[in-house]
């Protein structure tokens, strides 16, 4: 039977925002309202918002991967030949991430995760059974990460890397040449790469003088590559429930 780590930062959290009078470090923006996003509705349908928001059936979806039109859309995110066919819609981010885990990791894998990070990207692993190593961020060099520490990290059972790009709680964002790094080291092994790109939409400033977002990791090349992404923290839409 798989027993989950307890996740202790959602509890620590729920708890102190009912004292706390400012909150100097939330991961979202103010939420957006269905007012909110039917004035910024643009293009020839933008009189037929409401209406078409509220005739939609509330029926169980006609396929369990997402509605197909929705898969297209977020397909074209990150490219023209991405088949739609490799998107999964759910309910949140941390849902995505654990079908992850759950579809692909159990006992005798082991997986590299970055460090620090999110809290359940380094627990499920090792609640399903995996051996854990952390792949840790240096302090001392604005917290980067050191691909040769990576390649010592790779054992003959490394079955995934688990990344999040931008990371959370750092913000440290690994570049185009970075990923590309990570994709060498992985393909050389046949290893997964798998990356929790929720923050990615967000757009960085990059030395002043203009704004980069970081490349997907699924826009690489290396087939063997998973991302999640969800409305919640760049698009300020968690209350609609819906992730890839």
């Amino acid at each position: 039977m798989v027993k989950l780590e307890f996740f202790a930062v959602d509890h620590w959290l729920a708890e102190r925002s009912k004292s706390a009078r400012h909150n100097l470090a939330h991961t979202s923006a103010h939420p957006v309202s269905i007012s909110d996003l039917e004035s910024i509705a643009s293009g020839e349908n933008h009189d037929d918002f409401l209406p078409s928001l509220l005739s939609q059936p509330l029926d169980y979806p006609s396929d369990f991967a997402g509605l197909p039109c929705l898969r297209k859309k977020i397909a074209k995110l990150y490219s023209d030949d991405l088949p739609f066919e490799n998107v999964l819609t759910t309910a949140s981010g941390s849902l995505a991430n654990f079908i992850v885990f759950y579809a692909l990791i159990g006992p005798g894998d082991h997986v590299i995760v970055t460090s620090p990070g999110y809290p359940q990207l380094q627990a499920v692993p090792g609640s399903l059974g995996a051996e854990v190593s952390y792949w840790k961020a240096k302090a001392n060099d604005k917290w980067s990460f050191d691909p040769k520490e990576l390649e010592g990290l790779i054992k003959a059972n490394t079955k995934m890397i688990v990344i999040n790009n931008p990371l959370n709680p750092l913000g440290t964002v690994l570049s185009d040449a970075e990923l590309r790094k990570i994709i060498e080291i992985a393909s050389e092994h046949s290893i997964i790469v798998f990356s929790d790109e929720i923050y990615r939409p967000i757009i960085y400033p990059s030395d002043g003088d203009g704004y980069d977002t970081p490349p997907s990791i699924i826009s690489l090349g290396y087939e063997n590559t998973i991302a999640t992404c969800a409305l919640s923290k760049s698009y300020f839409l968690a209350g609609i429930r819906i992730a890839s």
